[in-house]
Formats: structure tokens, sequence, C-alpha cells
């Protein structure tokens, strides 16, 4: 019986999907007289995804949201294990409206000219100038109030563990002096693992971690980056090892 669900979600997700894209891209230029198109196309892209996760049958349960009340400019760091984790933390957090994406998904149709409305930055990776580039333009948009989401690990884990944390967002949240907030999200590898295309129904849980201070901790200082990240990462890790 999940397998038809999974059949009829993805069906139901792939037809809607690009309807909703294309509608949603003719909305933008609205965005002139509602507070920007950034603003809006941001709004839109969460109202899409919540339509996404009715159709194919996707819960959100939020746990300890308390802890990172008010949403406020800071950078928020989940776990990467499925192409749903993201969108779903994007989503329950409306006053996080940036993040990092792979360059090659900005030419996908429809969904890559979505990213650019939205405001997202493209990464090269394998690129150091590139990177570097990006990490400027993010320290811009959080130094203009605007909170991340950045996913430490960098790509999706292909194991289902527990990836390596790379500091290009401990950077920018020390270069800004913003706090970096922990969340643990459970549930994603078991909607859509990585590589497969049904996305099955489930539940996605996703727990909130006090903020981490970067106070005091300098850009360039790699043992107190090291131990920043390994703070994040054990508060992550609190949440995978809790029953």
């Amino acid at each position: 019986m999940r397998l038809v669900r999974a059949l009829v979600g993805t069906a139901g997700v792939a037809v809607a999907l690009p309807v909703m894209l294309v509608f949603g891209l003719l909305l933008m230029p609205l965005g002139n007289w509602l507070g920007g198109r950034r603003k809006l196309g941001y709004e839109i892209g969460r109202a899409i995804c919540g339509a996404c996760w009715r159709i194919a049958g996707i819960r959100l349960e939020q746990v300890d949201r308390h802890r990172i009340e008010p949403v406020a400019t800071r950078i928020y760091m989940p776990n990467h294990q499925s192409l749903v984790d993201m969108p779903a933390v994007l989503y329950v957090l409306p006053g996080a409206n940036g993040t990092l994406i792979k360059a090659e998904a900005f030419r996908w149709p429809l969904v890559g000219w979505a990213f650019r409305l939205v405001g997202f930055t493209a990464v090269e990776r394998g690129s150091a100038r590139a990177a570097h580039r990006s990490l400027n333009e993010l320290t811009d948009r959080i130094r203009e109030g605007n909170a991340l989401v950045i996913a430490p690990e960098g790509t999706r884990s292909r194991t289902g563990r527990l990836g390596r944390f790379r500091t290009g967002g401990f950077r920018i949240a020390t270069r800004a002096g913003v706090p970096v907030a922990p969340i643990t999200v459970r549930g994603a590898r078991e909607i859509l693992p990585p590589g497969a295309w049904l996305i099955y129904p489930g539940s996605l849980r996703i727990q909130f971690h006090d903020p981490v201070p970067t106070a005091g901790i300098g850009e360039r200082d790699r043992p107190a980056i090291a131990a920043l990240a390994q703070r994040v990462r054990d508060a992550v890790t609190s949440g995978l090892d809790a029953p």
C-alpha cells in the first residue's frame, strides 16, 4: 500500500510542480508592489512546498521550536540526507530566506529560474575561487539582516551517517558575528533516499537546538572554528541519537 501511495504521490508532484512553478513565475512582476521580487518569490516557493508536502503525504513535525524563537539573523545548520530536508527547513523558517545551491541545479528548467528569483546563491563545487565568491555574497546578505540555512555537510549523505562538517558556513557566521543554530532532521532518507525517484509518504521530524554563539571567534582562527563546528555537530548528533 505504501508503494502505491508513493507512486500516486510522486506522479501528483511531477504533474503539479511544473504548473505551480509556471504560475509562480508569472506572478513575480507583482513583487515590484509587494515588497520586492525576492520576498514574493520566497513566499510563493513556500506555498509550492506546502502543496507538494500534502500531495506526497509528507507530515512535518517540529520539536523544541521555542529554542530558536524568534527567528532571527543567524545561520541555521541542518543535517542533509535527502532532497526534501532543506526545502522543509526553509519552509518552517519563513524568516530564513537564503541558502547555497549547487550550480548545476540553476541549469534545471523552471527550477533554476525560481532559484535565481528567490535569491539563492549558486556554488561551484571544486572551485576555490567560486566558493570564496559565494561566501562573500552570503556574508553580505547576512550583514543586511537576512537569516540563512546552510547544510554544513555540503552535500547529501549517501550512507545515512552524518558527514564531515565543512567550515565555509562557520566562517560566514564568525565574519558576520551571528550565532549558529543547529537543526536535526530525521525521516528524510526514508521519504526520498539519494538516487531514488519515488517520494514515499512519511513524517519529517525537525528538531531545533539552542543557538551557538560565535562572539570573539575570528574567521582565521582555525582551532576556534573547528571547536565551533564540533559543538554544532554534537548538537545535531544528539537529535539523531534520541529515541
